[in-house]
């Protein structure tokens, strides 16, 4: 079976089928596991799974051209029923990122409500098909999902406190799936987080380039405290999690929980699960955050600005998924914890891609059965409504900054 993938380069996008191979990848009904990997070089890579139509989707992450879906812009019914597993009060409140309570790390999040930013809701276990794929079974025990995407809020005491650098990096083995050996933080790691906090901060800021980069820190306290974090890579995004006593999630661990778990839904919110009923209320997309039409440049490109982005929780409860999480669609992809792979065993029992090669090998020169990218999920405030679905997972570059990069994190009951 081929696989077709493309690279995101700024402004391009390249290609071609490449013939799926085995890899390393641990599944606990195995009892084997893979070597925790570095990273590449260059480029988001889409995977080229199907969308419920059976086409296979991909466009441009900086420049997307104005190439829309049709789809029905209908709002469904507000009071249809989440089944929100349980809030802050019944799965915890992280003591870390959340302990003083302050905009973005307090009850602030979800605009006209005082929702806790740092709310998270159960996911309970099952089996669903893996990316809606009739041959991708898999087993997902019980987790914690985050309710929102991590604010600047919450991110803003990690990087008070010094953390997430080389001077301070997470203790080997942080940030471990109880579920999967050897999903802990990596020693070898430290070496791709920033130096000191004045490089993560410069970090947070796509390398301090806000012509080209809509990012959301602020040196200091301001009026971004509640949207989501972005330019983020991957090490910083593990490193924060493993702080906040949490975890990422793993490919399957988020998929389930933006499909519905069973329910094998398009879009997180989608009732009946078939339904591809989008708009603009449901999530953040088609650079339309800020509530008016999109902005095109020269040439039928999309041209996105910082009010684009919104607070998290912003389409909430239209667009949350069925145990209560909000933006699982659109707002910022979302980096998972596997490499990315185009053969998992079937069924998968919680099992996660750990092998991706080396860090510094070039991304042209990288075959695919060692996973060119780490996984992300979701779609970004960027992308087209066909980007958003819960079936697309996505390669991108684990050091690369972007401004569709943003971080949910998980936990275990």
């Amino acid at each position: 079976m081929l696989s077709r993938v493309s690279i995101r380069l700024r402004g391009v996008v390249i290609a071609w089928s490449l013939a799926a191979t085995a890899c390393d990848i641990y599944d606990s009904s195995l009892l084997t596991a893979g070597d925790a990997g570095s990273g590449i070089d260059a480029g988001r890579v889409e995977a080229g799974h199907p969308g419920v139509d059976g086409t296979t989707v991909k466009s441009d992450a900086t420049t997307r051209n104005d190439a829309r879906v049709s789809h029905d812009a209908h709002v469904k019914d507000v009071s249809q029923a989440q089944e929100v597993g349980c809030t802050d009060a019944s799965c915890g409140t992280p003591a870390t990122s959340c302990v003083d309570g302050g905009t973005g790390a307090g009850p602030s999040c979800v605009p006209g409500k005082t929702v806790n930013c740092c709310e998270s809701a159960l996911v309970p276990g099952g089996t669903f098909l893996r990316s809606n794929s009739t041959d991708a079974s898999a087993v997902v025990s019980s987790f914690i999902l985050d309710r929102f995407e991590v604010t600047v809020g919450r991110f803003r005491r990690f990087v008070n406190l010094g953390l997430g650098t080389q001077v301070n990096p997470p203790a080997a083995g942080a940030g471990a799936s109880p579920h999967i050996p050897g999903s802990g933080w990596n020693a070898g790691w430290n070496q791709y987080l920033p130096a000191a906090t004045t490089d993560l901060a410069n970090d947070l800021t796509c390398d301090g380039d806000p012509e080209n980069y809509n990012y959301t820190w602020t040196n200091e306290v301001a009026n971004n405290e509640v949207l989501p974090i972005n330019c983020i890579s991957w090490f910083e995004a593990f490193a924060f999690c493993a702080w906040d006593g949490g975890r990422l999630p793993t490919n399957a661990e988020w998929n389930y929980a933006a499909a519905g778990g069973s329910e094998q839904r398009v879009y997180p919110w989608s009732n009946p699960p078939s339904s591809t009923q989008i708009s603009p209320a449901y999530a953040v997309y088609d650079c339309t955050g800020h509530g008016g039409p999109p902005v095109m440049l020269d040439g039928g490109y999309l041209q996105c600005v910082l009010t684009d982005i919104p607070p998290v929780g912003s389409r909430s409860p239209l667009g949350d998924g069925r145990w209560g999480q909000s933006d699982l669609a659109g707002s910022m992809y979302e980096w998972a914890l596997d490499w990315w792979t185009p053969n998992y065993p079937v069924p998968c029992d919680n099992c996660a891609e750990l092998d991706g090669g080396v860090l510094d090998a070039a991304l042209f020169d990288a075959s695919l059965d060692s996973a060119v990218g780490r996984v992300q999920r979701g779609g970004g405030y960027y992308d087209i409504p066909v980007n958003l679905y819960t079936s697309q997972d996505y390669l991108f570059d684990p050091v690369t900054l972007y401004d569709d990069d943003g971080i949910r994190c998980a936990r275990d009951p």
